[in-house]
């Protein structure tokens, strides 16, 4: 029985990382920053990972090892290369899963394949009720709890905390950013009663949110705004809820430009002309410049996303075109 080594798997990626937050916060609060290393997708080496885990320390009797995307991990977001994967989980059987004793090894695989070798080997290798932590999505009954725990000075109906979870999902992450927002506006408006009318202006659905990050993604870092995408078609995200909130966010965008092209730069002006969520404007103005340099391409990015649409809608073009041409637009025009 592998006593020290755990696994922290399923979806619920915000009670996830929670309890990996309360575990690593004590055990620096004990043993210090240094004996804490956490290996992510982006910079695993996996020479330095056997060497933390299977070489003792000189200066340091305790440390822990978080290492994401092991086992192999269906997630898009938490991917390592095949070639780790198989090289380590290979090694780390061939050891039986045995490393320094006095270390504490926490892998994080959001949807491990059940398939692999490995994830058998560490279901079979770990405690049955302490090495394997799975988060699960939450019921609605549980998510409502949880919201009301969080946000005990903002009043609102059944039906208002419905229309809420319609709109954000399950997910808790973003249950909680959107939260943020409506309670921001509480206080900002002076007001605890949080209306269906509210919940409409003020919250983003998933879809929403992933295009906001996209949009956050075009003029900064173009290759993770096509990962975003392929993630999304991978996820099975609808095609048409996406393109719509497209047009709505690029319309966003060329209506604040519009205006500040006109000389109209007050924010409270701009969202009571253009009735949109006060947190979008504000993030609009604070990259026009941005936006105004790419203006041509935006525009274009609209014209093409509106004949694409139609030529999928009119039988011209299948619908599986959709994401590799979404992508050839972000390529070709930002």
């Amino acid at each position: 029985m592998l006593s020290n080594i755990f696994l922290f798997t399923w979806e619920e990626k915000y009670l996830l990382h929670q309890e990996l937050k309360r575990r690593t916060d004590w055990f620096v609060q004990k043993y210090w920053t240094d004996a804490l290393l956490i290996y992510k997708t982006d910079d695993l080496s996996l020479e330095s990972l056997r060497q933390v885990l299977y070489s003792g320390w000189l200066f340091a009797q305790k440390r822990m090892i978080v290492v994401y995307g092991l086992p192999l991990d269906g997630d898009t977001s938490n991917k390592l290369s095949a070639s780790i994967i198989q090289q380590f989980s290979d090694e780390f059987m061939q050891r039986n899963g045995v490393i320094v004793a006095e270390t504490i090894l926490i892998f994080v695989s959001y949807k491990p394949d059940k398939r692999t070798k490995f994830y058998t080997f560490l279901k079979k290798e770990l405690d049955p009720k302490t090495g394997i932590k799975e988060f699960w999505p939450l019921k609605p009954i549980e998510l409502k709890q949880i919201i009301r725990q969080k946000s005990p000075t903002i009043k609102r109906s059944e039906s208002v905390l419905d229309s809420f979870l319609a709109k954000t999902g399950p997910s808790l992450l973003h249950i909680q950013n959107e939260l943020n927002k409506l309670l921001l506006w509480s206080e900002v408006s002076s007001s605890s009663e949080i209306s269906e009318k509210d919940i409409d202006l003020l919250t983003f659905g998933m879809t929403e949110g992933n295009n906001l990050a996209l949009f956050d993604m075009l003029f900064s870092n173009k290759q993770k705004a096509l990962e975003l995408v392929a993630r999304l078609q991978e996820e099975g995200e609808s095609w048409n809820a996406f393109v719509w909130t497209l047009y709505r966010g690029i319309k966003n965008w060329l209506f604040v430009l519009d205006c500040f092209e006109q000389n109209i730069k007050d924010s409270k002006i701009i969202t009571s002309i253009l009735k949109a969520h006060p947190f979008v404007v504000s993030k609009i103005t604070k990259n026009i410049d941005m936006i105004s340099r790419n203006k041509k391409g935006i525009i274009s990015f609209y014209r093409w996303l509106i004949e694409l649409d139609n030529d999928i809608k009119t039988g011209k073009k299948s619908d599986l075109n959709f994401w590799l041409d979404v992508k050839k637009m972000i390529h070709y025009l930002f």
